[in-house]
């Protein structure tokens, strides 16, 4: 009974997914040697791969897959899979592209400061690789755009660019409520600054939190 459940299941979820998209016209026979299984092959035909089983290909093939995917999710033939190559080279902490994150990273900015209202993929991508290359850096890049952009881009740039871990992202958050140009910009800022506070306090171990309190007490 158990096992007619899972089943059925498991048959439900895969009529809900959608086909996966057409490889590109050739695609066999331009298959990059060296890998088992080859890369464009599990592109294809797992399109929708288990995580244990993508896992599995990125142990299989090595940190030598890294500029194999890179060259693919460049390549316009496979757009239709970029999402999927892009995820591979997150679990090998690799950036979608061989152009300078930070580059990439001002780019993106620089769309907002020209009245776009919303991150594409490729934007958010940059950043997260800019911050796991150089925190400081990345977090430099979006004050200096948000410091000259007008209250609506300063909002853009916010909800898409807040977000750092540690001191760096305590100093971009501040710099951001500082330097807004709106009320609404600087009340959505003291919030994150609140709720970052609130939850680096749940983290807090009870020694520490003991301590601070036993001083509080003496002063």
């Amino acid at each position: 009974m158990h096992t007619f459940i899972a089943c059925s299941i498991a048959f439900a979820v895969s009529l809900s997914l959608a086909p996966p998209p057409p490889p590109p016209l050739g695609w066999e026979e331009t298959i990059t040697e060296g890998f088992d299984p080859p890369i464009e092959e599990v592109l294809v035909d797992q399109f929708y791969a288990e995580e244990a089983e993508r896992n599995a290909h990125i142990e299989a093939w090595g940190e030598e897959a890294v500029p194999v995917l890179q060259r693919l999710y460049a390549d316009e033939r496979w757009e239709e899979y970029q999402d999927v190559i892009r995820g591979y080279l997150n679990r090998y902490g690799a950036p979608a592209t061989l152009e300078p994150a930070d580059e990439r990273l001002r780019e993106a900015l620089g769309e907002i400061e020209q009245g776009a209202s919303r991150v594409g993929d490729d934007g958010l991508m940059a950043f997260q690789d800019a911050v796991r290359q150089d925190p400081a850096g990345a977090a430099d890049i979006v004050l200096d755009a948000y410091s000259r952009a007008e209250a609506e881009a300063q909002a853009v740039i916010f909800r898409s660019f807040g977000w750092i871990a540690g001191p760096e992202g305590d100093r971009l958050l501040q710099h951001m409520h500082d330097a807004a140009k709106s009320d609404e910009v600087r009340e959505s800022v003291t919030q994150r600054i609140r709720a970052r506070e609130a939850s680096a306090r749940v983290d807090e171990p009870i020694a520490v939190i003991l301590e601070r309190e036993r001083g509080e007490a003496v002063q």
